[in-house]
């Protein structure tokens, strides 16, 4: 989630100078698309964990059914709501049979496997991940509207916002230990980068 939450609310935030940058003013209809399709990959992304257990402990039985009803109510609901709004229709076809499932269905379901209730896998690992998103939100909205339509500038943008986010998760939303857990791997991301170049 602290790998999905600010990079998708980073596109959300800045979809329409984006687009406009990217691909010119007459594709502003696509804007509330990566909308919805931004939290469809929140959502799928944030749920890897629980899939990923689910699949350890042996639990395919449960995984095929969940994935198999949610691409035919996909499609169903798709095919329904693309006739009354378009791309529109199909982006929310998807979201809505992904977010049930993911956060009904699959995530309690890993949290059962592993002891873990679904009050504590809130408080412990989606709450420290998703409150940091609030100062970066509140910096792009802010600022969104004084680069303009230029991709550098956006970017720029983007990662500065990103690193606020960076920073007021590692320092306020997480413990001591969970921090130096993090710190450790970036060392070794880093050191193995290092020893590559020097090869």
């Amino acid at each position: 989630l602290a790998m999905v939450i600010p990079v998708a609310t980073g596109l959300v935030l800045l979809a329409e100078p984006l687009v406009s940058a990217w691909v010119g003013p007459s594709f502003a209809g696509s804007v509330p698309i990566i909308y919805i399709l931004a939290a469809a990959v929140i959502i799928r992304v944030g749920n890897c964990t629980a899939t990923t257990v689910l699949k350890g402990a042996g639990h395919h039985r449960l995984l095929a059914v969940a994935n198999i009803s949610m691409a035919v109510a996909n499609l169903a609901l798709s095919i329904a709501l693309v006739r009354r709004f378009g791309l529109i229709g199909v982006a929310v076809g998807t979201l809505i049979p992904l977010a049930v499932v993911s956060i009904f269905v699959l995530f309690p379901a890993a949290c059962r496997r592993v002891n873990l209730s679904l009050t504590k896998a809130m408080t412990q690992a989606v709450w420290p991940a998703l409150w940091p998103v609030v100062p970066m939100a509140l910096l792009l909205a802010f600022t969104r509207n004084l680069v303009g339509a230029n991709l550098s500038l956006i970017l720029a943008q983007a990662v500065g916002a990103g690193a606020l986010y960076a920073l007021v998760f590692l320092w306020l939303a997480i413990g001591r230990e969970e921090r130096m857990w993090y710190f450790d791997k970036i060392k070794r991301i880093l050191g193995g980068r290092r020893a590559a170049v020097a090869a």
